[in-house]
């Protein structure tokens, strides 16, 4: 029958707020998992403590946070599980004291790292003072038995009696520097009769952190997420965030009279969207040229600009109609460096797919796989118009979609066009909505219009 009763008396200069051992975190905040997520607050928790930890993501969505506290647990022999709350820093040139009352004298104190290595060995002075309790003094100095300062960190410790029993680990303190000691901690231990030898190894478990990700007012517009996230020992590294952005409120579109026709898509997809909700603040513009490409549009310090400086959430670029099908690698080219203009300003990218000419309507398929392309090497959305088109001329060739030209869009065109937007940035369906861009559109063509751009939309996005 052995039994311990030890009172640790620890001098020191701070007791920081729970045992910790630092972690580091570098991650990326990611928009639907797809485009960086630039200026967003990114704060960690620490629900044991109430230690915050915050920063901001860059233009690339990174961050990075160090000296995350991860929380000291000990398993003991009854199966209880107890957390310590002190994390003693020791300072060089003054003696860590260690005063131990015990029922059976104690000869030395054996520190151990986090991996439960040895890194020093604190020989005691033994005095008995009854008959039943002896006195054991000495003191750690904070540097490892071939004098070297150890690292900052948690360390542990474990008495052994000359006989060489040794007691469960009972104490934790941290290495490095400080200023003078000015105040003791005292803790008292029960340790249980026949302990068994303690492996000396610590673990790293459960440390809760509340994470919380912000949109600032800088960047794109997400809704704000909160949720826990638990750190073990070896998590330092890299995490990946995703989060959900906020339906677009500001939206730009940038093409050419394809872009402008009938009025301009932009004034009647807002139109569609206040007549489905008058209070969704949903506000559109465009800059379209007529036979503009994305070359000329990069060329061009008025898209640049309005871009750079319209706090867009949204910005949805139109290729000039034949480009995709005649110069695809022109269109990728240009399409790119956009979307890095797009993405710098915080907004994220989307397309304009087109449709093919009145008397070349398999030009679809090539025009709509140059878009998907692009589409999918950017991970930017796309309004399948052009496979609305391709749908409504199959399923109901009553309705003329084009203009005399055989190339622009006759209102049912635009009309059709706008519905497809409105399913495709919104994910909702335009079924219903009474609002129409030209009287000439009766309700029955306005359901059906309404109808095959939902049908697109779902099938393309599904």
């Amino acid at each position: 029958m052995f039994r311990l009763f030890l009172i640790l008396f620890l001098f020191c200069l701070l007791v920081s707020i729970a045992a910790a051992q630092e972690a580091s975190i570098a991650g990326r905040v990611m928009r639907r998992g797809r485009a960086p997520m630039a200026y967003a607050h990114v704060t960690y928790t620490h629900q044991a403590t109430g230690a915050v930890y915050s920063t901001m993501t860059g233009l690339e969505g990174e961050y990075e946070l160090s000296g995350l506290t991860l929380a000291i647990h000990e398993q003991h022999r009854s199966g209880q599980r107890t957390s310590f709350g002190f994390d003693v820093t020791n300072t060089v040139g003054s003696s860590r004291n260690f005063f131990l009352q015990s029922t059976s004298p104690i000869d030395k104190i054996r520190v151990y790292n986090i991996l439960g290595r040895q890194v020093a060995e604190v020989r005691l002075t033994m005095e008995q003072i009854t008959a039943a309790h002896w006195m054991n003094r000495g003191f750690w100095d904070g540097r490892a038995d071939d004098g070297t300062l150890v690292a900052d960190g948690v360390y542990f410790a474990s008495a052994l009696t000359p006989s060489g029993l040794q007691a469960v680990k009972f104490m934790h303190l941290a290495g490095g520097t400080a200023a003078l000691p000015q105040r003791g901690i005292a803790t008292t231990l029960s340790i249980p009769e026949n302990p068994v030898r303690w492996t000396p190894r610590g673990s790293l478990d459960e440390s809760v952190y509340t994470v919380t990700l912000v949109h600032d007012s800088l960047g794109g517009r997400f809704a704000d997420t909160s949720f826990t996230r638990l750190l073990h020992e070896g998590d330092n590294g890299f995490v990946m965030d995703t989060v959900t952005t906020l339906p677009p409120l500001r939206v730009l579109f940038v093409g050419n009279s394809y872009t402008y026709y009938n009025g301009g898509v932009s004034e009647h997809v807002h139109n569609l969207m206040m007549s489905a909700d008058s209070t969704s603040g949903i506000y559109t513009s465009m800059i379209a040229y007529g036979g503009f490409t994305l070359q000329n549009h990069w060329g061009n310090a008025d898209t640049r600009s309005t871009i750079q400086n319209g706090r867009w959430d949204l910005v949805i670029l139109q290729e000039q109609s034949t480009r995709p099908v005649d110069e695809p690698q022109l269109m990728y080219a240009y399409a790119i460096l956009l979307d890095s203009l797009i993405r710098i300003s915080s907004a994220e990218t989307g397309f304009y797919m087109t449709w093919g000419r009145q008397n070349r309507p398999f030009m679809i398929d090539t025009l709509a796989a140059a878009y998907e392309f692009i589409g999918g090497q950017l991970q930017a959305m796309i309004a399948p118009v052009g496979r609305a088109f391709q749908r409504c001329i199959e399923h109901h060739p009553l309705i003329n979609l084009y203009d005399t030209d055989g190339s622009h869009p006759s209102v049912w065109g635009t009309y059709l066009a706008c519905c497809v937007f409105y399913a495709s940035i919104w994910n909702y369906s335009p079924l219903g909505i009474s609002y129409v861009n030209d009287p000439r559109i009766t309700d029955e063509e306005r359901t059906i219009l309404q109808t095959v751009a939902w049908e697109t939309v779902t099938d393309y996005h599904p």
